[in-house]
């Protein structure tokens, strides 16, 4: 028999129930003749006789052969088998109009619904260029998109559970120089206490205890993560926080697509954004050219330390325009 080309000594995916599991063959072959999948199995069953025009060794990487790919995501609320059906009468794309319910939310994220990328966000990356853009924000613009960075934040963990992520996706065994040598006095964090976030977490600070569990607060990592975002939403306490520990959010926040040892999709570190994960089951983090901003941001702000903003006597605290907008929405929905 004669094949157009032939993959040899390939690992198929098969995903037939007689193999079991996803059907795995070893040292397997994938043979087309006439634009179809002529042969697919071990390479001691290909018939006696064979050729190709074309041979490929893959030295045993995988194939699936046959598997057509028709997934879709949440964000699309459903199926888009209506939409497949209008392409494939010859519709073109330009004349489908497109609806989504975005139901996209933590701990996993698909990458085109990741919390901290607003609309204009990703349609900035597709039409400008990153780095022009970000060299273009200075001063007290760049201190609103900071702020407005942090806010995305608190309003992501304020969606999450803290305490079962921790317990599922915290790395366990933390040693060396992610170890404090003592514990946390009087800590509310469940054991062990060598797991991400528990009481010898280096990344903790020290001077910040978690409450106990108690009926008032079933879930003092999630009350604690709250409490805390929220504070650092104020660019003011970002500052403060810059000033008394210049070095701390470069430590907590994960640089883009950073994976530690031992981490995985179903183990990370407290590092921002902690215990969340993307589509291809790594740790969630910034884009880089948000990360390139803040760090930028960071750097300026540590090169002109200014004074303590909140702990100074003389200064009036007044609510920023945007918390100021979510009172007034709130009371007016109170009535």
């Amino acid at each position: 028999m004669r094949f157009d080309t032939i993959w040899l000594d390939a690992r198929l995916a098969t995903l037939s129930p007689d193999h079991g599991g996803l059907g795995v063959v070893e040292r397997a072959a994938v043979a087309t003749a006439a634009g179809r999948i002529a042969f697919a199995g071990p390479m001691a069953e290909l018939p006696a006789g064979w050729d190709a025009s074309n041979r490929i060794a893959l030295d045993g990487r995988w194939i699936t052969p046959g598997l057509i790919d028709c997934h879709t995501h949440l964000v699309y609320a459903g199926n888009r088998a209506h939409e497949f059906e209008l392409r494939l009468a010859g519709a073109a794309a330009s004349s489908l109009r497109a609806h989504a319910n975005v139901l996209v939310g933590p701990p996993d994220f698909a990458p085109d619904c990741r919390p901290f990328l607003t609309i204009a966000d990703e349609i900035n990356d597709r039409s400008a260029d990153a780095a022009e853009r970000n060299a273009a924000l200075t001063g007290a613009e760049l201190d609103l998109w900071v702020a407005d960075l942090f806010t995305r934040a608190y309003e992501t963990v304020s969606l999450m559970n803290v305490d079962f992520w921790r317990r599922a996706r915290g790395l366990r065994g933390l040693s060396g120089a992610q170890l404090s040598p003592s514990a946390i006095p009087d800590d509310g964090v469940a054991p062990p206490v060598d797991q991400a976030m528990g009481s010898r977490d280096a990344l903790r600070n020290r001077e910040l205890r978690v409450l106990p569990r108690s009926t008032n607060i079933p879930l003092p990592l999630s009350a604690h993560a709250r409490e805390r975002h929220r504070s650092l939403a104020d660019v003011d306490r970002l500052k403060d926080l810059i000033a008394a520990a210049p070095a701390r959010l470069k430590e907590l926040v994960r640089g883009p697509f950073e994976v530690e040892t031992g981490e995985g999709g179903n183990a990370t570190t407290m590092r921002m954004p902690p215990f969340m994960r993307q589509s291809n089951a790594s740790p969630l983090t910034l884009a880089a050219w948000q990360h390139a901003l803040l760090m930028r941001w960071v750097e300026e702000q540590q090169a002109t330390p200014a004074p303590l903003a909140v702990a100074a006597a003389e200064k009036v605290r007044q609510l920023s325009d945007a918390a100021a907008a979510r009172r007034a929405e709130v009371l007016a929905r109170l009535g």
